[in-house]
């Protein structure tokens, strides 16, 4: 049972605002392609501090029978810094050091800014493309969706942690996502990062109004807007974004979708 305060969703729930947020998403896509406003799936960053939005996510079933959602390779430029003056660039500063556990969160994040902002006297930036892979999962310990990534060159190479938190860190952004941690995929067991679901209760618990039917205060959530809400939340926290346009669309659709099953009890 969620605290006071606090949003949380159990698996059935998960899969049915997935359900729904996917066929407005659709819908949402297609009005705009027919409005010459199309988006590519396989995204390419229009500089190296924006994406053009994750949109385009797909459902997939786990061996245990799980639902998971995967979105299409987004292509972004990166500075590797691969010349840090006094930087080692072995195995020990790989991606694959994991150094933050899911359940016990150590990480300050003032420590976590220092190490992602290198001085610019000390840094000859190096500028490459590189391979994003995002996921969506449903934390049975949090009971809240999770944004998981990884990160690699085009040789499939993968990046170093440092250099995902300085791209991650975005200072334009007040209300940023403070932990972005490691773990292995709880699915494919692949070496992540994903933005810790500490706070994810209590900030859906702040878009629960906006989630909510219009027409009534005491009426649930229509399914789909609270993951879209969620969505448009913490993506900024990886540099990408859900536009205005496609926001307006997607959820007059989950209202739309909503009437429609009312109608047809």
């Amino acid at each position: 049972m969620a605290a006071a305060g606090t949003i949380t969703l159990t698996r059935v729930k998960f899969e049915l605002e997935v359900k729904a947020l996917l066929e407005a998403l659709s819908y949402a896509i297609n009005f705009q392609a027919e409005d010459g406003l199309g988006i590519s799936k396989h995204c390419v960053a229009s500089s190296p501090n924006e994406s053009k939005g994750l949109i385009h996510w797909e459902r997939q079933t786990s061996q245990d029978g799980s639902l998971f959602l995967v979105h299409p390779t987004e292509i972004r430029t990166l500075d590797t810094c691969a010349h840090r003056v006094g930087s080692k660039t072995s195995a020990e500063k790989d991606l694959f050091c994991i150094e933050d556990d899911l359940y016990d969160v150590s990480v300050d994040q003032e420590d976590e800014r220092i190490v992602a902002q290198p001085q610019p006297s000390e840094v000859n930036h190096h500028y490459e493309c590189t391979e994003w892979f995002f996921s969506i999962v449903f934390s049975d310990t949090w009971l809240v969706p999770v944004l998981f990534f990884r990160v690699q060159r085009m040789d499939a190479t993968p990046c170093l942690r440092q250099d995902i938190l300085s791209y991650c860190n975005n200072h334009d952004v007040k209300d940023s996502w403070e932990f972005i941690s490691q773990e292995e995929h709880p699915i494919t067991g692949d070496p992540s990062f994903f933005l810790h679901p500490c706070q994810t209760s209590v900030r859906l618990a702040k878009l629960q109004t906006n989630a909510r039917n219009p027409d009534t205060n005491d009426s649930p959530a229509v399914p789909g807007t609270l993951l879209l809400s969620w969505l448009s939340m913490i993506l900024p926290a990886v540099r990408s974004r859900i536009s205005p346009t496609t926001y307006s669309h997607t959820h007059h659709q989950l209202l739309q979708i909503a009437a429609n099953d009312n109608n047809d009890r």
